[in-house]
């Protein structure tokens, strides 16, 4: 929906505002994240498509331990090759950090393909008093999925699946493992989409309650939450938990790094999909001038689904880059309606 100039809180003096054409075409003509000739459910993996004939290496006891369980549904990974692998995020850390801080591998990684396998495990670690780090995509480049304790990396990015879908009620529940760009073509197909959702379409929905749940349009639609009508949860001891925003310990899941639990499957609540948002692009002459305008949008009655700052340096790169003045050197708010 667009604005006038009368929703909007007043700009301070001295700012300019930016309603490039090129801004909106850019999002009126935004080709979709997969092309609708293509059905991303139509591609299913199994035990042998991942890691066909390098998944097995120099055994630690924790492999040796989770293999002579016969779990079913269940990968175990311990080549020194695909451990290196499982011990970084998508962070581009110094060497001087890596080699200090994150200089470990896991003992083994478990990779199930059913919830069901799940249980075994952790009460695998907690008899052997062994660390579980949960991964989803490893998107973050904070850290969070790395095993510095070594122990077992679970990785969680073969159980992708939609469990259900009511276009009526307008839920969905889904795997912890599904990337949001999956779920994202699937709602289109029905003019929905998540309320909120992270600035990485090739993270998991899993991983993102894991990690907080803040991200784009969370200024307008609040926490993600608000979005989530139940969870469903493995706890240490391999019991499955089902938890809804009534329950005591809801809330806490959220932003726990899988330190309480594992995340099993999310259900959540949609929206009908809004139309292509108007991109707001002000300028300022100085930083309280921008924070302050800012300030106002995050606290008006309609809100923007996104506030994002831009320095003098960022405007100066991105000119140097395009090889031409295209911005003005200042401090800008970017805004969308």
């Amino acid at each position: 929906m667009r604005t006038t100039s009368s929703d909007l809180p007043p700009i301070s003096e001295g700012a300019v505002i930016v309603e490039p054409k090129i801004m909106e075409n850019s999002v009126n003509r935004a080709s979709p994240i997969l092309a609708p000739t293509i059905n991303p459910w139509s591609f299913r993996s199994g035990m042998q498509d991942l890691f066909p004939g390098g998944e097995v290496g120099q055994e630690t006891e924790i492999a040796r331990g989770l293999e002579a369980l016969h779990i079913p549904d269940l990968k175990i990974i311990s080549s020194p090759g695909l451990l290196a692998f499982y011990s970084r995020d998508q962070a581009d850390v110094p060497d001087l950090l890596r080699n200090v801080l994150f200089n470990s591998l896991p003992d083994a990684v478990a990779l199930p393909f059913s919830v069901d396998a799940i249980p075994s495990v952790l009460r695998y670690a907690a008899k052997k008093k062994t660390p579980i780090v949960v991964r989803g995509a490893g998107s973050s480049p904070l850290g969070g999925s790395i095993p510095v304790n070594k122990g077992i990396v679970l990785d969680m990015n073969a159980l992708d699946r939609v469990l259900r879908f009511d276009a009526s009620q307008r839920a969905v529940k889904v795997q912890a493992g599904i990337r949001w760009a999956d779920l994202d073509w699937l709602l289109e197909q029905h003019g929905l989409c998540v309320p909120c959702t992270p600035s990485s379409r090739f993270s998991t929905v899993g991983g993102w309650v894991a990690t907080g749940g803040i991200g784009i349009s969370s200024i307008s639609a609040g926490h993600l939450s608000r979005s989530v009508l139940e969870l469903d949860v493995i706890d240490s001891e391999g019991v499955l938990r089902k938890l809804t925003p009534r329950d005591r310990d809801f809330r806490s899941l959220f932003g726990s790094e899988g330190q309480l639990a594992v995340i099993a499957s999310v259900t959540l609540q949609t929206k009908a999909k809004p139309a292509s948002p108007a991109p707001r692009l002000t300028f300022f002459p100085d930083h309280a001038s921008a924070l302050n305008y800012s300030m106002s949008l995050a606290s008006a009655a309609q809100r923007s689904m996104d506030l994002t700052y831009f320095s003098p340096a960022k405007f100066d790169a991105i000119n140097r880059i395009l090889g031409k003045y295209h911005f003005p050197v200042a401090h800008g708010v970017l805004s969308c309606y």
